[in-house]
Parts: C-alpha cells; sequence; structure tokens
C-alpha cells in the first residue's frame, strides 16, 4: 500500500471478497510512504478457474484520510493458467460363443467395454466414442472432470466373419473425441486384438457302387466299382486346395480352390477301379482314398475314407464226359476186354478261380494231375484221361453208362462238385 496523498492515513486494512487475506492493521503510514509486509493472501484454484484458462483477483485497501472520510483504492492480479486438455480411451474385448457350437464360428461375436479418462487438467465436454468397424450404442458423455474415467457410457459389438478366423487375430480401433478447453477438440484411440483360435480339420466320406460293365450275369473280372467322394471341413477355417488321391483307384476331378468352415463338396471328384479276378476271390475290395488341404497357417490337414463292396463269388464247375470205343482184340465187332478211353473237360463256370481240382471216377481208371488252378470261364482238356475194359455182361447189357466226378476249391472253404454220366451202346 502506497500513500500517495499529503496526509498521513491511519487505520488501513486489506480485504479481498475471493481470496483469504492474513495481516494487521497498518496504523499510520505517512505521505509517500509505501507498506509491502502488512499483509498478503492466498487463494485456492478451481476446476473452472483452469478451464477458464485465467485467474482474476480484486482486494480493496481502506483506511484514514484527513478528517472523518476513508480513503480507498482496489490492487487487481491477472494469472494465466496453462491448460492442457487430452484424454485416453481404453478398449477391452470378449468372445461370445454366441451359436453354441464347440469354438468360434462366423457369426460369433466379440463384445467391447470402453473407458474413457480425462488425462488433462481441464474438464472435457461432449465426448464421443465411435469405431469404424464394430456397432457402437451409447451416449455422449455430457462432462468429464480432469482425472476422472467414464466406464459405463459405450458400449460396442462386432460379428466376427470367416475371413477373421482364417486371419487368427482380429484388431479393432475405436476413437474417443471431446471438447477441451477453447474450441480445440481432443482426441485418442484404442486398440483391442483378440486371438482367434482356428482348427482346421475335414473328413472324406467314399461311396462305392458296383457296376456289371460286360451285361454277363454276376460279377467278373473286368466289372468296375465307380466312387463318388464327399469332402466335408470340419474345422472352423476355410481351406484350400484340397486334393483327392488314391493309390488304387484312377481318380478324376479337379482340385477344390476353397472349401468354407461346414462346407461340403460332392462334385469335384470321382473315382473308378476295374476289378480282378483275385478281388472276386478274396469276396471283399476295399479302398480307401485321402484328401489333403490347407489349412490355418502353413500345416495341411488329412484325412482318408474307406469303402468296402461285398464281392459275391459263386464257384461252379462242369465235366463234360466223352467215351471212345476201342477194338482192341482187333476181332469185328465189340468183345470182352475191348475197352473206352474217356476224354474229360473241366469248366469253371462260376465267377471265382477253383483250384486243386480232381477228377475221379469209381468205374473206370482215371489218369492224371490235379488241376492247380481254374480261371473263372477257363476250361482244361488235358489234365485228365480215364479207362475202362468192357466185361462180357456190358457187352449183354447192350448200353454202358459210367459217372465221374470233378470236385475244386472254391471262393471259402466249401467244396464244388458236379458228376457226368456217359451212355454207350
Amino acid at each position: 500500500m502506497t500513500n500517495t496523498g499529503n496526509t498521513t492515513l491511519t487505520n488501513i486494512e486489506v480485504t479481498d471478497p475471493t481470496a483469504t487475506v492474513t495481516g494487521t492493521t497498518i496504523a499510520s503510514l505517512a505521505s509517500g510512504a509505501s507498506d509491502t509486509t502488512s499483509y498478503t493472501a492466498s487463494y485456492t484454484l478451481l476446476q473452472a478457474d483452469i478451464d477458464a484458462g485465467t485467474f482474476t483477483n480484486t482486494a480493496t485497501a481502506t483506511g484514514d484520510g484527513a478528517g472523518t472520510d476513508d480513503v480507498t483504492n482496489t490492487g487487481s492480479d491477472t494469472q494465466t493458467l496453462s491448460g492442457s486438455s487430452s484424454l485416453t480411451l481404453a478398449k477391452t474385448g470378449t468372445l461370445n460363443d454366441d451359436d453354441g457350437t464347440t469354438g468360434l464360428s462366423a457369426g460369433d461375436t466379440i463384445s467391447y467395454a470402453f473407458t474413457v479418462t480425462n488425462t488433462g487438467n481441464t474438464t472435457l465436454t461432449n465426448i464421443e466414442v465411435t469405431d469404424p468397424t464394430a456397432t457402437v450404442t451409447g451416449t455422449t458423455i455430457a462432462s468429464l472432470a480432469s482425472g476422472a474415467s467414464d466406464t459405463t457410457s459405450y458400449t460396442a459389438s462386432y460379428t466376427l466373419l470367416q475371413a477373421d478366423i482364417d486371419a487368427g487375430t482380429f484388431t479393432n480401433t475405436a476413437t474417443a473425441t471431446g471438447d477441451g478447453a477453447g474450441t480445440d477438440d481432443v482426441t485418442n484411440t484404442g486398440s483391442d486384438t483378440q486371438t482367434l483360435s482356428g482348427s482346421s480339420s475335414l473328413t472324406l466320406a467314399k461311396i462305392g457302387t458296383l457296376n456289371d460293365d460286360d451285361g454277363t450275369t454276376g460279377l467278373s473280372a473286368g466289372d468296375t466299382i465307380s466312387y463318388a467322394f464327399t469332402v466335408t471341413n470340419t474345422g472352423n477355417t476355410t481351406l484350400t486346395n484340397i486334393e483327392v488321391t488314391d493309390p488304387t483307384a484312377t481318380v478324376t476331378g479337379t482340385t477344390i480352390a476353397s472349401l468354407a468352415s461346414g462346407a461340403s463338396d460332392t462334385t469335384s471328384y470321382t473315382a473308378s477301379y476295374t476289378l480282378l479276378q483275385a478281388d472276386i476271390d478274396a469276396g471283399t475290395f476295399t479302398n480307401t482314398a485321402t484328401a489333403t488341404g490347407d489349412g490355418a497357417g502353413t500345416d495341411d490337414v488329412t484325412n482318408t475314407g474307406s469303402d468296402t463292396q461285398t464281392l459275391s463269388g459263386s464257384s461252379s464247375l462242369t465235366l463234360a464226359k466223352i467215351g471212345t470205343l476201342n477194338d482192341d482184340d482187333g476181332t469185328t465187332g465189340l468183345s470182352a476186354g475191348d475197352t473206352i478211353s474217356y476224354a474229360f473237360t473241366v469248366t469253371n463256370t462260376g465267377n471265382t478261380t477253383l483250384t486243386n481240382i480232381e477228377v475221379t471216377d469209381p468205374t473206370a481208371t482215371v489218369t492224371g494231375t490235379t488241376i492247380a488252378s481254374l480261371a473263372s470261364g477257363a476250361s482244361d482238356t488235358t489234365s485228365y484221361t480215364a479207362s475202362y475194359t468192357l466185361l462180357q455182361a456190358d457187352i449183354d447189357a447192350g448200353t454202358f453208362t459210367n459217372t465221374a466226378t470233378a470236385t475244386g476249391d472254391g471262393a471259402g472253404t466249401d467244396d464244388v462238385r458236379t458228376r457226368t454220366r456217359i451212355l454207350k451202346h
């Protein structure tokens, strides 16, 4: 306080309606003199002061002058308050198995929770959260004090695409924007990355159909089995470059470029196999194919599919016997002691290979060697012969009938047998 008059001032006091003043009345202050120690004051800043950017405070000094009139004067101070406006946005995602299937699949969702924090020293207003990918739900945050956080005003949801699961991760970024000190906006982004567990797998189903290609009754070597394949993606990632191979059958088809999770392909591949006699002899034929494709990452996924066909084997044979009369003693006409020589034709009339075929005759003398193997449809005319010496009773009877039997091993453990009678006059 400075006495700017030409009289001595007394009982000078300082008051301040805003600040807290501390001091002692100045009893007397001579003309031209100043007092710098009797009074001080203190003010505690409010958030509103910082938000305003400046704070002005006015104090008043009052004293007794000459006579009875008071003298008074005011003194003001303006402080520039540096405001710093900023915020952060934290984003936390939670995976939801919405369709109830095991593991993630397209259509499941990620729900997001947001925490907006005022990290500056000014109050923020009109804060909004936006997200270019997720669907945001919420209400503008009207005001957020310095240091305060808001966790309830905004949420968001995102529905997973198959491409997201195939990628293995999904990162989403949201933005919070608000009004800070002055007219400038403040903004910040918050990101969340979810690891999407991909499981790549497939199945191969193989269905065979027997075809009677040669038109004969029953199966025979040369008939075919045609195969249809169903490749199913049983994982939760898209499979690519799927191929079907078969070491035995002839496969026809085109690589399946892409197969979505849960989808099946029934048309890209077929196969055909031509039956061997050995297959029919075995009674069944099992064939296994393999499907291989590229799953998530660089690993292949593979699965096999098998088909077993029951090959109905029918084992049978016929025995043809042809006899020739021989005039062995050189006399005119037949006489006891002449012979009948027999030739045998054994024919495999079934569709399985016959083995260990023997010809027996209870009457004639059979000469020959066991037929080790006789293919379906084949005949043997050389392995066996037979001879019979006529008795006088045969000539007296006027006819002689002789029956031979051919026996062999067919499909399985059962024997096949046939008898042939030959009548000669």
